[in-house]
């Protein structure tokens, strides 16, 4: 594989993969989650992956507001 085929890299996290794949000069955030359900036959996928979106920051219902 020369680097001109690389569109991305992932890095093994505690059950899943994160990383990033560039398209037309865009990189874009995935997260990559083994496929739970039921397999059914080959079409079913082992794995799956979604575009990965920022957390939203949990806010502490006892913590003052500033």
């Amino acid at each position: 594989m020369s680097s001109n085929d690389k569109i991305g890299a992932l890095w093994v996290k505690r059950d899943f993969l994160s990383g990033n794949i560039e398209i037309d000069g865009k990189k874009i955030p995935i997260v990559c989650f083994k496929n739970t359900l039921k397999k059914e036959g080959e079409k079913t996928p082992d794995y799956n992956i979604l575009i990965s979106k920022p957390r939203e920051e949990k806010k502490d219902d006892k913590s003052i507001p500033f």
